[in-house]
Parts: C-alpha cells; structure tokens; sequence
C-alpha cells in the first residue's frame, strides 16, 4: 500500500549532499524537524517551501517541492545569527516533537533577519526562549528553584543550570525575569542581562555539544573591529 503523502510548508535548517544530484535536508515545519532526500531540485536555508513528503520510516522522500517566494540570505552578521538559530534547532529539537509554537517564532526570526538593518539581537533571545519552552524550561523565568515559589520582581536571584533561578543577596531582579520569560526585551538593560543568563540555559541543554556557528560569528566579529 502506498504511503499516503503529508504536505506542508517547511524551511532548511541544513543541506548536504546525497548521491550524484539529490540532497539530504532537515526540515522544520509546524509538525515539527523531518530528515528528507531530495532529487534533481534546490531548496535553500531560509526560504519558505511548501513539500510533498512520503516514506514510513523516519527518512523521507520529496516527492513536490515549490519555493514560495524568491531565494535570500541573512546578509553580514546577520547570516551568521541564522547560522547559529539553524545549528541550535537542529542540536535541541528532537525529531517527532510538534513545535506549533515554535514554528510562527522561527519565521519571524527568519524575516527579521532577512530584513534586519540594525540589532536582532533581542529576536534572538526571543527564539532561544521560544525554544527552551518548548522543551520544557517554559516556567523558568515565572518560578524559582527553590520550592518553586514564583519569582518577585523586587528580589535578586542567580542563575542555577539546569535548576532554576535561586535567592541571592546580589544579582539580576526578578523583575528583569519576568520581562524576560514575556519575551519582553525593549530594555537595554534587560537585554543586556539576558545574553549570559540565555548563554548558560543553552550551554546546559546542549551538554557539552558544540555549535560551529559560534565561532564563525566570532571570527566575523572579531574581523569587523
């Protein structure tokens, strides 16, 4: 019996090649991160596709792929950031997980990106947040560790990997938490604060893991100073 095709709009995370002419892609899509050989036709990261997918095993057939809209590139430090969300996408998001929320985040990361022409810095955070939410660190930034009583705007709290955010006498305020677990980063400040906090949360989910993109996007900064 012929497997009943699924089709639905899909974006590459990573392309490389298989065989003479085809590719083997990592796709996401609402439904969540598919692995799919293609043959004969490009499909480009950061672009929009809409694919006919067959197959009973984990790996997937393209059988129709369309471009939605012409092919682009993030360009300057922006293509490095889009690197570095691709990279991270493919290490923490299981295959089989449904990321319906994570799906819209990652289109407006993406747009962001194509267009930025001055900081995206803050959409980045809101993806890594989007992401840790969904793999379960959705309530981190609304209750602290201990007890997990919620967080208080007026206190201080440090960071404990893969624990949660505890007491301290020194340290970010809970009320730069919340405005952070809202996705919440109009302030310089608060900004600020999230790169190491977001640092240390993706560092611990990835144990140990390495992202090449990193240090590409240090390598172009360092060559931009």
């Amino acid at each position: 019996m012929a497997t009943k095709p699924e089709a639905s709009h899909v974006y590459v995370l990573h392309r490389r090649p298989y065989g003479e002419r085809g590719a083997l892609l990592d796709l996401l899509s609402s439904d969540g991160r598919v692995t799919a050989v293609l043959r004969r036709t490009a499909a480009s990261p950061f672009q929009l596709h809409w694919m006919e997918l067959v197959g009973r095993s984990e790996l997937k057939s393209v059988r129709r792929c369309e471009a939605l809209g012409p092919a682009a590139l993030p360009q300057g430090m922006a293509l490095y950031a889009g690197l570095y969300v691709n990279e991270l996408t493919l290490r923490l998001l299981p295959q089989g997980l449904a990321c319906a929320s994570l799906w819209p985040v990652y289109s407006q990361t993406v747009s962001l990106l194509l267009l930025a022409t001055g900081s995206f810095e803050a959409g980045l955070r809101r993806y890594e947040l989007a992401l840790l939410s969904l793999l379960g660190d959705a309530d981190i930034f609304a209750y602290g560790a201990e007890g997990g009583a919620p967080i208080v705007a007026d206190k201080h709290y440090r960071l404990d990997p893969g624990h949660g955010f505890v007491a301290a006498v020194h340290g970010i305020t809970g009320e730069a938490l919340l405005a952070m677990g809202r996705g919440d980063f109009s302030s310089a400040t608060v900004l600020a604060q999230a790169r190491p906090i977001f640092r240390q949360l993706i560092d611990h989910a990835l144990a140990g893991r390495i992202l090449r993109s990193r240090e590409l996007y240090r390598q172009a900064q360092a060559v931009r100073v």
